[in-house]
């Protein structure tokens, strides 16, 4: 039984997934975004109150990537009015002497234009922290914009963000099948429902393997 034809289908409804059907919808298309099991659900990846989220990566191309991240999730802030980042700061460090992670995100942070950091040695380091107790050789880096990210709240926030774009969510759908032509591809449900499209977004998680 076919269901609709839709621009896109994005199948999976957790962050990568949501994510992926908010900017599509937000380019104007017609979006249908299919979930596993009914939202909201704790069996993927994407739910719970907290994930960490930080800018402090020894690679500068994640530490560039998540100065962008930062800015859209403050901007979902605002289009939604919720607070989705807590900032508590966040202290990287070592006790061993030219530690390779440690010089790595120090000089990540010097590649990526705009970082605000701080470092910290020896007796500075036990003056600032004097709870942690640490040997005189410690070294550590501080990332004043590390802190939580609120998994749910965001989750919630870009899935209706999606759907204020008109987006359409169906969850409880359980993905059988995936077929394609020259001009579409078909979507089967288990339930006997179908849906087409001109492309589809895999976003299932560990459940790829099933469909892949």
């Amino acid at each position: 039984m076919s269901s609709g034809h839709f621009g896109h289908i994005v199948i999976g409804a957790g962050i990568n997934g949501s994510s992926a059907a908010y900017q599509l919808a937000k380019r104007g298309t017609k979006v249908l975004l299919l979930e596993k099991f009914p939202l909201p659900h704790s069996r993927g990846s994407s739910h719970g109150q907290s994930r960490i989220i930080r800018k402090a990566y020894p690679d500068p191309f994640f530490s560039n990537l998540m100065k962008d991240a930062y800015e859209e999730w403050h901007h979902i802030e605002k289009v939604q009015g919720v607070q989705l980042i807590k900032e508590t700061g966040l202290l990287c460090f070592s006790e061993e002497k030219d530690n390779k992670f440690m010089k790595n995100v120090i000089k990540s942070f010097d590649e990526t234009p705009g970082s605000s950091y701080e470092l910290y040695k020896g007796q500075d380091f036990h003056q600032k922290f004097p709870y942690l107790k640490l040997q005189d050789s410690v070294e550590a880096c501080y990332d004043p914009t590390g802190g939580v990210l609120l998994a749910d709240k965001a989750l919630r926030a870009v899935q209706d963000l999606a759907v204020s774009y008109g987006a359409t969510i169906v969850d409880g759908f359980d993905v059988e099948d995936i077929k394609s032509s020259q001009n579409f591809v078909q979507v089967f449900g288990r339930n006997g429902c179908m849906y087409t499209a001109n492309s589809v977004v895999l976003c299932p998680g560990p459940w790829a393997g099933e469909l892949l």
